[in-house]
């Protein structure tokens, strides 16, 4: 069974004879054609682009037979078989957007496709959609529908996520989208990712993450995520080394307290390190928009009665943040 493209209510298989001209003209729309004939090219390769959240924007290379391998996975991780309704809201240039195309045209899915926005409202039946956390937060009763949401892109937090059954994944582009999964709902969430299958993990001498996955990769891949390695399938991640924030002699991931913020403030925010004549650094945090001293006072304190004091904000400022060409918020760096 071939798979079949949804848009405005119109269908086409997805198949080596669909082309972008066949497509509606919106530029989303043609990048999904034009992803389509690349996947069905002769070629054995696909090149697509890094968020850039890590960095400035980098093209990575991946075999399609990887790109399969991790398609496979994915399906057998989340249950999802022949003739899942599917829907694809991100953009194609990147590992997240073009990986949904994957999986619907290998796993003979329908995929319904909308131009990529913050807030989604997903067709009844939707069986499975992959989105940004940001996305979800922002759609809400859009979603809530939905059979399986899974979140990836950035780190989900906590917080209520709307959708029958959400998981968060933990990949980037040069793992050919996500190596593991962890379920927040239903039922309490779980602390550790679990690696999918013929993944395997460890951590390195400065607590970082190294992933193992012969299918995807030859080697192994050391990432700059800090990580508590529970079995060599399972992982609680704690932040990115290169962000975290040394306050006092204690280091504070800013990842904990954008999960606490996302509690607080339904804006995007972002924490970061600047320099303190005696902590060393201290904690602030910076929320996307516009806002009053009060304001700002009242996040804080919210925030200084959910987090332990140490790790709490010690300021809180309002700020309009940047973002990669992929929709993820641009951390903050403080002047030396």
């Amino acid at each position: 069974m071939s798979g079949r493209l949804v848009i405005g209510g119109r269908e086409w298989p997805l198949t080596a004879a669909l082309r972008a001209a066949d497509l509606p003209g919106a530029a989303w729309a043609q990048a999904i054609g034009r992803a389509v004939e690349t996947w069905f090219s002769e070629a054995a390769t696909v090149e697509l682009r890094t968020s850039g959240s890590t960095g400035r924007p980098r093209p990575v290379v991946h075999g399609k037979e990887a790109m399969r391998a991790s398609a496979e996975r994915t399906a057998e991780a989340l249950g999802l078989g022949e003739g899942t309704v599917a829907g694809l809201v991100m953009p194609v240039e990147f590992v997240g957007g073009f990986m949904m195309l994957v999986r619907a045209i290998e796993g003979g899915w329908t995929l319904w496709a909308s131009e990529p926005r913050v807030e989604v409202v997903a067709p009844e039946g939707t069986e499975f959609l992959a989105l940004t956390p940001l996305q979800a937060r922002a759609s809400g009763a859009g979603i809530a529908g939905v059979g399986k949401v899974l979140l990836g892109g950035a780190a989900a937090g906590e917080g209520e996520w709307a959708g029958r059954e959400v998981w968060e994944s933990f990949g980037m582009t040069e793992t050919v989208s996500h190596v593991a999964l962890r379920r927040l709902r239903p039922g309490p969430a779980e602390r550790a990712f679990r690696a999918v299958r013929g993944v395997t993990v460890e951590a390195d001498g400065e607590g970082c993450l190294v992933v193992r996955a012969p299918h995807l990769f030859a080697g192994a891949l050391v990432t700059r995520d800090v990580v508590e390695v529970e079995a060599p399938d399972r992982f609680v991640w704690k932040g990115r080394a290169d962000d975290v924030i040394n306050s006092g002699g204690l280091k504070v991931h800013p990842e904990e307290v954008e999960a606490a913020a996302a509690e607080v403030v339904q804006r995007p925010c972002r924490a970061f390190g600047e320099p303190h004549p005696e902590l060393g650094q201290q904690v602030v945090l910076a929320v996307h928009g516009e806002g009053s001293p009060e304001e700002a006072e009242a996040i804080r304190a919210a925030l200084v009665a959910i987090l332990p004091r140490n790790r709490a904000p010690r300021r809180v400022e309002f700020r309009n943040l940047d973002q990669t060409p992929s929709g993820k918020w641009i951390r903050p760096r403080a002047q030396p």
